[in-house]
């Protein structure tokens, strides 16, 4: 059996990469308010509203404002919550088992047979899928020593990029599980030994919104605002 090394996050990238996933989810949240905005707009003209269109220039300077302030509070939350986590991330693997740890959520642990497919998104890393899609695991490609853990894994399923049809791997979940024989009971059990990383719950959420919910909130208030200028704003 090979020794099974312990792969820990890049410190040294960090800042990095919460700088590219802050930006990614802006501009995703900036798409979807210049399509509000072109509807809306559209309907003006089409409605005869030229009160409506006056507004038009200043459109920019609040779409500035607003990304501006999602900017720096993501940025903040990022900065003081994802560095724990980012920190205490750690995957240990052997020939035919796999643990994730990390103060974020509660342990993970795959084993080969598990496995239905091994999914690669070129910039953030693999997907390690099974039958039951919660089981799955994301291993980013953050961590040191990537190309070793991408490698030892490549043994376990080819490797296949990620596109439309890897969709219908995380789509499908099955509860069915055959029981663990004694021989990968124990690699487990010698995985758990190996992590340097102890048995946590993860904290409990603090009452603060998820990005998700966040981007849906300011979707709606967008069309809101939107809705108050059409009724009050002289057509």
């Amino acid at each position: 059996m090979k020794p099974m090394p312990n792969y820990r996050l890049d410190p040294d990238l960090f800042r990095k990469t919460v700088v590219r996933h802050t930006v990614r989810r802006l501009a995703w949240l900036m798409g979807m308010s210049v399509v509000t905005a072109s509807v809306f707009f559209a309907a003006a003209a089409a409605f005869g509203a030229p009160g409506v269109l006056t507004l038009l220039p200043a459109l920019p300077l609040v779409a500035a404002l607003a990304l501006g302030l999602g900017l720096a509070l993501n940025w903040r939350r990022q900065l003081k919550a994802g560095w724990r986590a980012w920190d205490s991330f750690e995957v240990v693997v052997s020939q035919n088992a796999l643990r994730r740890t990390t103060s974020a959520a509660l342990a993970a642990e795959i084993v080969c047979p598990d496995v239905v497919a091994i999914l690669e998104q070129p910039g953030d890393g693999l997907i390690v899928v099974t039958a039951d899609r919660r089981r799955s695991i994301v291993l980013p490609q953050q961590l040191v020593g990537y190309a070793d853990l991408r490698e030892r894994l490549a043994n376990w399923q080819p490797i296949e990029r990620m596109r439309w049809g890897g969709l219908r791997y995380m789509l499908g979940s099955s509860m069915n599980r055959d029981p663990l024989s004694e021989a990968l009971s124990s690699e487990l059990e010698k995985v758990r030994a190996t992590s340097t990383r102890e048995e946590t719950r993860p904290a409990p959420p603090r009452g603060r919104p998820s990005f998700g919910r966040l981007a849906i909130a300011g979707w709606l208030s967008l069309i809101l605002l939107f809705a108050l200028i059409w009724i009050f704003v002289p057509k």
